[in-house]
């Protein structure tokens, strides 16, 4: 009698690349013997820690109607959750925006600032699993 609810957070801007994980948590909700109620999938999310909270006000206004929502309903709101969903995948447009931004190199400054950090960045491009063929 338990219900499970899930919530995918990706770094990919794409939601679908979230659609084969929904698919088997529901199916293992059911493997569980429980219900399921659905799964929240929000994709973009790792560039949030790196914007000012002002930037992030809708999506986060977003969150927290989906919660109040869960805890008056006792489940997610559809149009809430379709609206997390955006986009599902990026228009022709977008995509061609997002090639020119990845070769400035504008979008890696997130990631190098990490690197930095743990003092890795020297070996961003190591490739310790790379096969050798002899």
């Amino acid at each position: 009698g338990k219900k499970i609810g899930y919530m995918i957070q990706s770094v990919f801007p794409e939601v679908i690349h979230c659609h084969y994980l929904e698919q088997y948590l529901e199916e293992f909700t059911r493997k569980l013997g429980a219900v399921y109620m659905g799964t929240v999938s929000r994709g973009n999310v790792e560039g949030l820690q790196d914007r000012p909270d002002w930037m992030n006000r809708f999506l986060y206004r977003k969150y927290f109607r989906l919660g109040e929502h869960f805890g008056q309903q006792g489940g997610f709101d559809p149009k809430i959750l379709a609206d997390l969903r955006k986009p599902y995948v990026l228009s022709p447009v977008a995509r061609e925006a997002c090639r020119l931004v990845l070769k400035t190199g504008f979008s890696d400054t997130g990631w190098n600032r990490q690197l930095k950090k743990h003092r890795a960045f020297a070996m961003r491009n190591a490739r310790p699993y790379v096969r050798v063929r002899l």
